[in-house]
């Protein structure tokens, strides 16, 4: 059972996937987003609506905010998982790309907001480390306020591997490190991956030791570093920037 909170996520899954089985939650005296929830809900076949109290929703999660889908059918991913080779197969005649590896991240809200950005940003791969990290969860699910519906995410056992593959069709890898480049002065390649590290910890050392240059954010404040998902909607504006596609 997967529990998904939040208007904007399940207004997402209530149009793309199959809910036969799922229960819809909404407050009994809900208006504007509930409303709309549960217009989109009667087009769904098999799924229930149940009207309820704030008590019922907190039951699933305390910041239900005011809906909750509680999803039998499917995992978050559907059948949209893939892998680094099935996406390249698929690409292989593109002169563009733009990839984006999360090496180890932990924490499923700096997870969820990360994916949104990717979204924003029209990221064509994200790349997320199976083992040791937050991994795809309803809190990820939620954070991402639906961009997982839309975000193509390959679940990584070995992020190495997965860089050697995209080197070998013409990628070009990019380490977020803070003792990198200042990345307003990089020009980005064609067919960019860009690789996030850990909060706090960083990159594992074999991960970067394997990318082709590493970039950083100059910070001029008096903190060295920022959020890691603050920085990949930095670092990805500014792909887009460079890039202009």
């Amino acid at each position: 059972m997967d529990v998904i909170v939040g208007a904007n996520a399940i207004r997402e899954v209530l149009k793309k996937r199959n809910l036969r089985g799922s229960i819809l939650y909404l407050l009994a005296d809900g208006k504007g987003k509930s409303r709309e929830l549960e217009a989109i809900a009667a087009n769904c076949t098999g799924l229930s609506v149940v009207r309820t109290d704030a008590r019922k929703l907190r039951e699933f999660s305390e910041n239900h905010k005011g809906a909750v889908l509680v999803c039998r059918s499917q995992s978050l991913l559907g059948n949209r998982t893939t892998t680094v080779k099935d996406y390249l197969r698929n690409n292989a005649g593109k002169q563009s790309g733009l990839v984006l590896i999360l090496d180890s991240i932990s924490d499923p809200q700096n997870l969820g907001s990360i994916i949104r950005t990717s979204d924003c940003f029209r990221v064509d791969l994200v790349v997320v480390a199976k083992n040791n990290a937050a991994g795809i969860s309803s809190t990820v699910y939620s954070i991402s306020q639906g961009a997982l519906e839309y975000v193509n995410v390959a679940e990584s056992t070995n992020i190495v591997r997965d860089i050697e593959e995209l080197k070998k069709c013409g990628y070009w890898v990019y380490a977020s490190d803070i003792k990198g480049k200042d990345i307003y002065s990089v020009d980005f390649d064609s067919k960019t991956a860009i690789v996030m590290g850990k909060e706090g910890s960083g990159l594992r050392r074999l991960v970067a030791e394997n990318c082709d240059m590493a970039v950083t954010i100059p910070i001029k404040g008096h903190l060295d570093s920022l959020n890691v998902s603050v920085a990949a909607g930095v670092v990805l504006s500014e792909f887009r920037r460079k890039r202009g596609y």
